[in-house]
C-alpha cells in the first residue's frame, strides 16, 4: 500500500483452471504493508499459458497479468569441463533442462582471452527465451 490510507483490497481468483492464487487475506493493508500473493501453475499441455490476477479496491481496480510456459526443473549438478557437458551419474531425470552449474575455463595466462562454448539442451516443445546475465561485475571479466 504505497498511499497514506488503509486499503481494504479483495483479490479475486484467476479464471483460468491452470492458475490458483493463494494468499493469507489480512482485512485491510496499512500504508507502507502489503499482501503476498503466491500463484500456483498447473498446466496439462505444452503451449503458452496467461491469465490475470484482479485486485478490487475503493478508489481502483488493479489487473496483474500472468504469462507462462511449462518447463522442467533445471537438472542440478551438471558442468561443464573442457569441451564437454558432464551429468551427475546418480541422476535418474532423464527430461530435465542441461544447464551447467558450473564452468571450467582451465587455466587461462595473464592478458589472454579465454571463450567457451556451452550448449543448452532442453526437451520441452515449446520455444522460450533466456538470458544470461553477470550477477556481479569484475574488472577481469569482460
Amino acid at each position: 500500500n504505497v498511499s497514506h490510507l488503509t486499503k481494504r483490497i479483495h483479490v479475486l481468483p484467476c479464471q483460468s483452471p491452470y492458475f490458483t492464487v493463494h494468499f493469507n487475506k489480512k482485512g485491510k493493508i496499512a500504508p507502507g504493508m502489503s499482501e503476498e500473493l503466491v500463484v500456483e501453475f498447473t498446466p496439462n499441455e505444452w503451449r503458452y499459458y496467461y491469465d490475470c490476477i484482479r485486485v478490487h479496491q475503493e478508489d481502483q481496480n488493479l489487473l496483474i497479468p500472468i504469462h507462462a510456459y511449462p518447463t522442467v526443473a533445471p537438472r542440478q549438478g551438471a558442468m561443464i569441463e573442457g569441451s564437454s557437458l558432464v551429468l551427475p551419474s546418480q541422476d535418474s531425470d532423464r527430461n530435465g533442462v542441461y544447464f551447467p552449474s558450473k564452468i571450467d575455463f582451465g587455466f587461462c595466462r595473464l592478458s589472454e582471452r579465454v571463450e567457451k562454448y556451452i550448449p543448452i539442451r532442453n526437451p520441452v516443445p515449446v520455444e522460450f527465451e533466456f538470458e544470461i546475465s553477470v550477477a556481479e561485475k569484475h574488472a577481469d571479466i569482460e
